[in-house]
């Protein structure tokens, strides 16, 4: 997972979900900051938007609070798309309040880390789904990327200068 700081205060995550090519099936629905258990946990601190997920699957932004104080996770549901199979990768984004550092931490409402997710084949109750946590990789800023573009561009520019004196 990529972030993203944006001019308002959230940020943008973009996941890239991979089904190792190992794998004997496919991917039919994914759950981001959730743990199942009889009424299933959700991790994050605030509600996230949905930006972006595979055509066909739909995205259900779950806060199930009644049985006791949680927060919030995104369920990834293929509802008529294609399965992600064994070797492919589907790209899921959404923007939250929560930054890097927050999500990198155990969640404030149960003892286990905020980006535990799970994905399933059938869905949760059908089959018992893989657990991983999901790891986060900064984007870089745009200064950071200037001040690596600009001398590496003066330095070729540099030498195709030379180059062309007689």
């Amino acid at each position: 997972m990529t972030s993203q700081a944006l001019n308002n205060g959230t940020f943008d995550y973009t996941i890239h979900l991979h089904n190792d090519s190992s794998s004997s099936e496919s991917i039919n629905t994914f759950w981001f900051a959730w743990v199942p258990d009889y009424y299933g946990y959700d991790l994050m601190s605030s509600s996230p938007t949905v930006t972006q997920s595979p055509a066909g699957w739909n995205p259900y932004v779950i806060n199930n609070s009644y049985y006791y104080p949680d927060g919030f996770s995104i369920e990834f549901a293929n509802n008529g798309g294609l399965s992600l199979g064994p070797g492919q990768t589907f790209t899921f984004a959404f923007n939250s309040a929560d930054s890097p550092a927050t999500l990198g931490q155990t969640s404030p409402f149960f003892a286990v880390p905020t980006l535990t997710s799970f994905a399933y084949n059938s869905g949760p109750g059908y089959d018992p789904g893989a657990e991983f946590v999901v790891s986060i990789t900064p984007a870089p800023e745009p200064s950071t990327i200037a001040m690596i573009a600009v001398p590496l561009l003066y330095q070729l520019l540099r030498q195709r200068h030379k180059h062309y004196v007689v």
